[in-house]
């Protein structure tokens, strides 16, 4: 479980984290809204600890990570998956060599048995033909579906997603969306999503929160965004349901 407890950040003058408290339960995905620059990324760069609160603390499984050393800090990550925005693959590697990136940074396992992890990571984004492309040869849905296979290889207890769906045409964003929804269902996953792309958040959250100037302005199920009263949660629905009139609840 992880808990972010009175946390602020601030960078200069902005004030990004305004005091945020959060749980996040075991097996559930939630989706993380709000207009650029609320401080949806920031929220997740905390997890990971790539940034410190300036106030308050972040805990998993009740342990606070800005008391971890090096050494416990990585052990911590290992148990994570992070799909970056732009997938961030390595450009001079294969599509196998940018999967088999974690097993061999991070484990002895053996060449054949990476083969194997490889190979089978591949087939849950179904890209096992696609092994010995490089990134450039990949179209954008093909290397967001090679970072998801590369964020699942250690199966990590957590998924991060950041904008796992922009830039991508309405038909890939879905066909991402589901294997989001289908890869947490098969490895019960814990997942954290950071989205503007209201279909895809009807689609694979269990619960939303919506972030405004650094404060939580909705935390609830997803199914229950149609009924708040907050204006901006509202916008947010009702945007959603002008483009996409079949996600009316």
């Amino acid at each position: 479980m992880i808990e972010l407890v009175n946390v602020y950040k601030r960078f200069g003058t902005l004030q990004v984290l305004n005091g945020v408290s959060l749980t996040f339960k075991t097996g559930e995905n939630t989706v993380i809204l709000g207009k650029s620059g609320s401080g949806k990324s920031v929220l997740l760069k905390h997890v990971v600890r790539l940034l410190d609160p300036d106030d308050g603390s972040v805990l998993v499984d009740g342990k606070n990570i800005g008391d971890f050393k090096l050494h416990q800090l990585m052990e911590y990550r290992k148990t994570l998956g992070f799909l970056f925005q732009g997938a961030a693959l390595y450009d001079s590697l294969s599509v196998f060599e940018n999967v088999a990136f974690p097993i061999r940074r991070h484990t002895k396992t053996p060449d054949k048995e990476v083969e194997d992890q490889v190979m089978e990571a591949l087939g849950w984004v179904s890209l096992t033909n696609a092994a010995q492309k490089m990134p450039s040869e990949l179209s954008g849905g093909m290397r967001k579906r090679v970072g998801l296979a590369r964020s699942l290889i250690l199966k990590p207890k957590v998924m991060l997603y950041d904008e796992p769906t922009t830039g991508l045409d309405p038909i890939t964003s879905n066909e991402i969306s589901d294997l989001i929804l289908n890869l947490q269902k098969q490895f019960g996953t814990t997942g954290l999503i950071v989205t503007h792309d209201m279909p895809c958040a009807f689609k694979v959250a269990d619960r939303a929160i919506l972030l405004s100037e650094g404060n939580i302005l909705f935390d609830g199920g997803i199914t229950e965004l149609e009924n708040s009263n907050e204006p901006l949660v509202k916008t947010f629905y009702e945007t959603s349901v002008a483009k996409r009139p079949e996600l009316s609840l």
